[in-house]
């Protein structure tokens, strides 16, 4: 069951997936694990994704110990990984898995526990393009969460955050509106409105975009 439903499900949010597609099939897959720590329950994902053509894959909540990232126990074929996790208690963590043929330079990793990030500069489609995890604890101060956001857009003309923000975008609050009107000042969007967490019915996990295209985005529950 595990097998099949990441197979026809696979990117996904919180038990639903998604493929985000830039120009000549580059695909971009987000989903949020609620934890990959247990090596079987990795191994089952990793089987899942064997025969898919990902180019990048972005998990949040990896649950990643500093143990078993040491000991690159979480590796995939193929895949290099950049990865950051919490050190003083369970949850959270944030990994981006990029295929070995793409050029890319590290940025920034970020392991402040409850705001974590993975940032890197990918050469795509003969442009660079700095593409970023983000995992933002859900009673995480918002403030931090909105500087580190206006710094990741003023500092690229192209650019794609995608993660776990814990914003509900559907809601209509302060929050939200701050957090769109932030996005929108520097010329980038939230580019998905399905649902990624089914059981609440909100949008918590975003892909966020300045000045790269999207031919498609697939959510499946």
């Amino acid at each position: 069951d595990v097998i099949n439903k990441y197979h026809s499900s696979i990117n996904s949010y919180r038990n639903s997936s998604s493929h985000y597609h830039t120009d000549r099939n580059f695909i971009i897959l987000l989903w949020n694990a609620q934890s990959l720590d247990n090596i079987s329950k990795f191994n089952i994902f990793r089987q899942a994704i064997n025969n898919l053509s990902l180019d990048i894959i972005i998990i949040s909540e990896t649950w990643f110990s500093y143990q078993n990232n040491k000991f690159m126990i979480h590796n995939i074929p193929g895949f290099n990984v950049e990865t950051v996790s919490r050190t003083n208690k369970r949850g959270g963590g944030l990994a981006i898995y990029i295929r070995k043929h793409l050029k890319y330079s590290h940025v920034e990793l970020d392991d402040s526990h409850d705001l974590m990030i993975v940032s890197l500069k990918l050469w795509i489609n003969n442009q660079w393009i700095k593409l970023t995890g983000l995992y933002r604890a859900p009673r995480y101060d918002i403030n931090p969460l909105f500087n580190k956001i206006e710094e990741l857009l003023d500092n690229s003309t192209n650019g794609i955050i995608m993660g776990d923000i814990n914003i509900n975008t559907r809601a209509k609050n302060n929050q939200t509106e701050s957090f769109l009107s932030l996005i929108d000042t520097f010329g980038a969007c939230v580019v998905n409105n399905q649902i990624t967490r089914p059981s609440s019915g909100t949008v918590i996990d975003h892909v966020i975009s300045k000045g790269v295209e999207f031919s498609s985005i697939h959510t499946v529950q």
